[in-house]
């Protein structure tokens, strides 16, 4: 009967590590690929950014330099530029100075279900991170 237990736990203790391992998506080795958008002109920019896939990839922060300049801010929507009424605000940053950045890192992976509008202000540039499920 003894014998019979150990094989149980030996079996057990081997086949568990390979079913938690064997878990794809949830694992911390998925690949973070960056966007980045930089503006040299003196006014505030809008863009769509159309890498980012809606109901797929998930940004996991974002990224403000000031270039030149005293300040700069980024402001982060899920929405796409045609579709305004449905936007929600992401998040929003701001950096003090010429060459000073600032970075934020969201706690769980945040996905959106329109695609991504940046809003930025002149002669920054923004970094978005994100992974691809």
């Amino acid at each position: 009967m003894k014998k019979l237990l150990v094989g149980l736990l030996i079996v057990c203790f081997l086949v568990i590590p390979i079913v938690c391992f064997s878990d794809e998506g949830n694992t911390h080795s998925q690949v973070i690929y960056t966007q980045y958008k930089t503006v040299t002109s003196n006014t505030w920019t809008s863009f769509s950014d159309t890498a980012i896939r809606p109901n797929v990839d998930k940004i996991i922060g974002i990224g403000l330099v000031v270039n030149s300049g005293t300040s700069g801010t980024v402001v982060m929507y899920d929405s796409t530029s045609s579709n305004v009424a449905t936007s929600e605000l992401i998040t929003e940053t701001e950096a003090t100075s010429t060459c000073n950045g600032t970075t934020i890192f969201f706690p769980f992976p945040r996905s959106v279900l329109y695609g991504v509008t940046i809003n930025q202000s002149a002669n920054t540039t923004v970094i978005i991170y994100y992974i691809s499920q």
